[in-house]
């Protein structure tokens, strides 16, 4: 158990989350493993916790297990801007390991996420 009794790992997820949003520009998966050579193991460990985290609300959307209005109340804007921040990183991460399967779930909510803005923005 981490120090808030959440499982090892997740009570990083805030500083995870703070630590690679306040990065502000985006970079391609080259230069995040060369710019962030130094403390590339605790970047990738942010980028797992956070990505891991949206991958498993992605999941619960998908299946309809949580309502995007609940997902829109906690996260909002959120997912949007950690997706986009990730996307270069994790498009270089699919190449790499010749797959589209990474974090593919976090990507749909992006998009779902995305969709939603979207119609408020044309209702309102």
């Amino acid at each position: 158990m981490g120090a808030s009794g959440a499982p090892d790992g997740s009570s990083n997820l805030p500083r995870a989350t703070i630590r690679f949003s306040i990065k502000k520009r985006s970079v391609n998966y080259a230069d995040a493993l060369k710019r962030y050579a130094t403390n590339r193991a605790e970047i990738l460990s942010a980028v797992t916790s956070v990505g891991t985290f949206f991958e498993g609300i992605g999941v619960l959307v998908k299946r309809r297990l949580i309502s995007m209005d609940l997902v829109d109340d906690l996260f909002g804007t959120m997912i949007l801007h950690t997706w986009e921040k990730f996307k270069p990183l994790v498009k270089g991460r699919r190449e790499q390991e010749e797959t589209t399967e990474t974090l593919q779930w976090f990507e749909y909510l992006y998009n779902e996420m995305l969709k939603r803005k979207q119609q408020t923005t044309k209702i309102g």
